[in-house]
């Protein structure tokens, strides 16, 4: 079992997509905290917030670009115990906060997330998250290198170039409230989330479809599974060998792998990743009235590169 701290960062940054010194660094950081190296190594979202905010960064690739290039839009991703710190390509952050913004006024047209705002820290952007009655929670999710500088110059694209009306202004100062049509977007917005625990725990690991030419999101089912397709990028064999990883994967606790080979052989372009045992922390769609249970289901069109066959 790998144990040490440069055996864990070798490990973590072929999933996260960091480099070594920044791997290192991060799981330093949580060893102390931790209680195995699992723990240390990619640590789980820390509250239901966390998880149905990093969902929802994950969903917004779908909406982000015509077909989302996956290090087209996160070039990287460093899961930590308290927040999650993500690198944005500069082209790509215009159309992503444009996905993610919801409308003023309501608007069936146009979802968004109910209730993100930001605020700064130096260098850096802050996504937070309001809560149903309007309060700031503790999730975090902190975008490199995007200051107030930069934030005025994506604002002025993306508040001329909204589509379905007027969406809100992000920043917590200046929108400490839910707007209307957040409002009347909310639940509907934490259904489309469905199994938050695996799209988070997906987005912590964005890293592993590095290789993609092109990545695609969506919720399926009534929110009930989350679609990952990947175009010219690691195989179905790859990703579930990845996931797998006793350390850094997914599996286990509960969640468990259905292939159309069986039950743990998964063909070469798909594979469902299932949470067998949901709970309000980790599942917020509707699963009474859709009999299934929370998934991930990975998918792969096209060849497979051959950086992918490692």
């Amino acid at each position: 079992m790998t144990t040490s701290v440069a055996e864990l960062a070798s490990v973590r940054r072929r999933f996260t997509g960091e480099t070594h010194q920044e791997a290192h660094k991060a799981i330093s950081a949580d060893l102390p905290g931790a209680t195995t190296p699992r723990d240390a190594m990619i640590p789980a979202a820390h509250s239901l917030h966390q998880r149905v905010l990093e969902t929802s960064l994950l969903l917004a690739l779908r909406h982000s670009a015509r077909r989302s290039t996956g290090p087209g839009v996160f070039r990287k991703v460093s899961p930590r115990r308290d927040m999650l710190v993500v690198s944005l390509a500069e082209d790509a952050a215009p159309r992503f906060f444009r996905a993610l913004l919801a409308p003023v006024e309501p608007n069936e047209g146009r979802d968004g997330l109910p209730g993100l705002r930001i605020t700064f820290t130096g260098p850096h952007l802050e996504l937070r998250l309001l809560d149903v009655d309007g309060r700031v929670t503790p999730c975090r999710v902190v975008v490199r290198d995007i200051g107030e500088h930069d934030w005025t110059q994506i604002w002025g694209t993306i508040s001329h170039t909204a589509y379905g009306g007027r969406c809100v202004d992000p920043r917590l100062a200046c929108s400490p409230q839910l707007s209307s049509g957040e409002r009347h977007g909310y639940d509907f917005h934490w259904q489309h989330c469905g199994p938050v625990a695996l799209g988070s725990a997906m987005l912590r690991r964005i890293g592993l479809v590095a290789h993609a030419g092109a990545i695609d999101v969506w919720s399926g089912l009534g929110g009930t599974a989350l679609h990952l397709e990947t175009e010219q990028g690691p195989s179905v064999f790859s990703l579930v060998e990845d996931l797998c990883d006793p350390v850094a994967g997914i599996l286990g606790e509960g969640v468990v792998l259905e292939g159309t080979r069986g039950p743990v052989k998964p063909s070469a372009t798909f594979a469902r990743i299932i949470d067998r045992s949901p709970t309000p922390d980790r599942f917020v769609g509707r699963l009474r009235d859709q009999g299934e249970p929370p998934a991930l289901a990975l998918r792969t069109v096209g060849r497979p590169s051959a950086a992918a066959n490692r």
